[in-house]
């Protein structure tokens, strides 16, 4: 009778899992999947002859300063995937990568643009990784303008030759009301654009368990879950690992051994 029920136990576990929804991640993922860029990125990843240049821009959240208290942070933990986990899986030794992290602290879109010199065009990268919003809705820069901003930016990496890839600010402590018209701006200019998606917005209401929240009108702010976060604006470590996870999902590069991708949130 014992054994019954634990079979039972197992069988309703697998069924819930089988049957539950896919979260956003996977729903950014087949979206992107839709786009020349996406061919591109893997076609990329599976050159065994060319290393690639993979450069973060963005603002304190990139950056990873003070809030990890000494954690990796998001891009670190890609820099793992991409130049060690990955190789496994897709046969190529990408430890000639490099990943160039030049986001900081306290940054908006439109400062990134009056520095893209020295922080992008020095440089020649094949993937572009862009994360702002945070410090453009808490200064109040009009959605048109950090709309504008972003495509501007995305037309300078294209000019670079590179990938231009689109973040979503993730959640904050206090849910501020405007926040979602922050990421919904981001949305909106990488369909506009066509440019890859990361929704770390959505990912983390999926993780507060309020999915869609900041995606249809009218628009909620969901409070980001106490657990991933240092303050009202910065993840800690745990928050970076979500972060991590959110971007190695939704552009389909999520080798199923990886000890990165498998790390607890708490």
């Amino acid at each position: 009778m014992i054994k019954l029920r634990h079979l039972l136990i197992v069988l309703l576990a697998f069924l819930s899992i089988s049957v539950s929804p896919a979260d956003s991640s996977d729903d950014v993922q087949a979206r992107n999947a839709a786009l020349p860029d996406y061919a591109r990125l893997h076609e990329l990843v599976g050159n065994k002859e060319t290393p690639i240049l993979w450069l973060f821009v963005g603002d304190s959240i990139t950056h990873g300063c003070l809030h990890t208290h000494g954690y990796r942070s998001f891009p670190e933990h890609w820099m793992e995937i991409v130049k060690w986990e990955i190789m496994p899986v897709r046969g190529v030794r990408r430890t000639n990568d490099i990943v160039i992290n030049t986001a900081v602290s306290g940054e908006t879109a439109a400062g990134f643009l009056s520095h893209a010199a020295w922080r992008l065009q020095q440089f020649r990268p094949h993937v572009v990784f862009i994360n702002f919003g945070i410090n453009d809705g808490t200064r109040g820069r009009s959605l048109d303008d950090f709309r504008a901003d972003l495509t501007q930016i995305i037309t300078l990496v294209r000019a670079q030759g590179a990938i231009p890839v689109l973040q979503t600010p993730g959640l904050t402590l206090k849910a501020e009301p405007y926040r979602p018209d922050y990421a919904a701006a981001v949305r909106e200019t990488a369909e506009d654009q066509q440019v890859l998606l990361v929704d770390h917005t959505a990912a983390w209401e999926d993780y507060a368990g309020t999915p869609g929240a900041s995606a249809t009108l009218p628009r909620q702010a969901v409070p980001a879950p106490a657990e991933l976060m240092n303050d009202n604006l910065h993840p800690n470590g745990f928050g970076h690992r979500l972060m991590a996870r959110t971007l190695a999902q939704s552009l389909g590069l999520t080798p199923g051994h990886s000890p990165t991708l498998q790390l607890p949130l708490r």
